[in-house]
């Protein structure tokens, strides 16, 4: 925070709608430096109240290149704002949307970052209990420019996401939670709650491009924070996603392809790659984060499918759920995500999940021209441990060999998938489709760091 007296001016621009409210493009008058205004309403729920507090208290006490920087909060004509410094690229998912799937080389450069960031916010007893693509965000040098390549992508998603707003608005009825503690079962804006039935995120405080793209119904359950109590948690049903069945083309591999997912020449799928490869990944949103050893009530609070399953089982001791080892699992989702186009768990309700978590079993969507390098794959085995003892910390993953090799040593320790078969051996099994499936209880290799 700088306690130099700023003057600050709000565009007639919006960015993107955060939970509280919309999100506009600002000015720092005095350096003409353009920033993110967070919209504050002056009505506010207990819940949006919590949120916000945990947002300002943690940001305001962090500061890593890797974290999005809040600078204060501000009043503009009688109105609130959290002002933020703004991330002209837009969120992770956008690209995970047009990529569909990211070289290790990006891969490598994203992680090195993360785990820069987690390793601010653990040093300051923070956990941040939602990390996915959507909290991402991405500060691109100044002149760099992804447009056209990304505009099409940008305009057809915000059209389905309206029609999706739209389709969950009709269909609020069909969540139902089973739980004795709760007074307004079919009420999608239950105080227990974070947002559900918000299309958009809350994660969108600094969006340049009106970025509406983090939730073209990515499977519901993943991209709705929630926030309920523990007992009886598991029928939480989501019936209108078989409807919605169009996202499913995320984990298409195009990346053969002579043009990109929407028909740009290769030349600008590379041309926006390589500025990826030279901007900037920061965490961003922290209305979920706690401090760890703080007095907590007994919550589950993240998104499901990036939470980790001592999360899901009732008998997990407050100890365990507020550890920081809740989003060392979420880093393994999200990296398995970026280079296999979907996450390890796939589930359409709380109860699903669960059964996925107890079987333990997940997955390798290798085609037979793809591989992977043996150190991103233990990178992954590290993350996604049951056992959150066994699971890696920060520092673990920061020397891992993943993380220290150079790229061209990664690129020739590359494994096909028979090639990969024979170096797992008769630890891993192979289903019914030739996928090599591995387990959560299982270290699959030893990293040599």
């Amino acid at each position: 925070m700088n306690d130099q007296k700023k003057t600050y001016r709000k565009e007639n621009k919006v960015l993107g709608k955060g939970e509280l409210g919309d999100v506009y493009l600002g000015t720092i008058v005095e350096t003409n430096e353009k920033i993110a205004l967070k919209e504050i309403p002056n009505n506010l729920d207990k819940d949006a109240e919590k949120s916000l507090s945990n947002e300002v208290s943690i940001s305001s006490q962090l500061d890593n290149t890797n974290i999005v920087r809040m600078l204060e909060i501000v009043e503009i004509n009688n109105k609130k704002y959290l002002a933020y410094e703004l991330c002209n690229g837009g969120d992770l998912r956008r690209y995970m949307r047009y990529f569909k799937k990211f070289d290790e080389e990006l891969i490598q450069i994203i992680t090195i970052h993360m785990i820069n960031g987690l390793r601010e916010l653990h040093r300051n007893r923070v956990i941040h209990h939602d990390i996915k693509p959507e909290n991402i965000l991405i500060k691109l040098f100044p002149g760099e420019d992804l447009t056209p390549g990304l505009e099409k992508e940008i305009e057809e998603i915000k059209e389905i996401t309206h029609m999706n707003h739209i389709n969950q608005n009709q269909n609020n009825n069909n969540m139902n939670f089973n739980n004795n503690n709760y007074t307004n079962n079919n009420n999608m804006n239950n105080n227990n709650f974070m947002n559900n039935n918000n299309i958009n995120n809350m994660n969108n405080n600094n969006y340049i491009n009106n970025n509406n793209i983090n939730n073209m119904n990515n499977a519901y359950i993943y991209n709705n924070n929630i926030n309920i109590n523990y007992l009886n948690n598991n029928n939480m049903n989501i019936n209108n996603i078989n409807n919605n069945n169009q996202d499913n083309n995320i984990t298409t591999n195009n990346n053969n392809d002579n043009n990109t997912p929407n028909g740009e020449s290769v030349e600008e799928k590379e041309r926006i790659l390589k500025i990826l490869k030279e901007a900037q990944f920061k965490l961003s949103d922290f209305g979920l984060s706690k401090l760890k050893n703080d007095v907590v009530e007994r919550n589950l609070c993240g998104s499901p499918l990036y939470m980790s399953p001592e999360l899901f089982r009732p008998e997990t001791s407050i100890n365990s759920i507020e550890n920081y080892q809740v989003d060392i699992w979420a880093l393994g989702v999200l990296i398995f995500e970026m280079f296999f186009g979907r996450r390890p768990f796939e589930a359409f309700s709380i109860d699903e999940l669960s059964k996925m978590y107890k079987k333990g079993e997940y997955y390798l969507n290798l085609e037979e021209n793809e591989s992977i390098s043996k150190e991103l794959l233990s990178f992954i085995n590290m993350c996604l441990q049951e056992d959150p003892k066994i699971r890696a910390n920060v520092e673990m993953l920061d020397n891992s060999d993943f993380v220290n090799e150079e790229i061209d040593h990664l690129k020739k320790s590359q494994l096909n998938k028979e090639e990969l078969m024979k170096e797992l051996g008769s630890s891993c099994k192979i289903d019914s489709k030739n996928n090599i499936v591995l387990d959560i209880r299982t270290i699959y290799f030893k990293d040599e760091k």
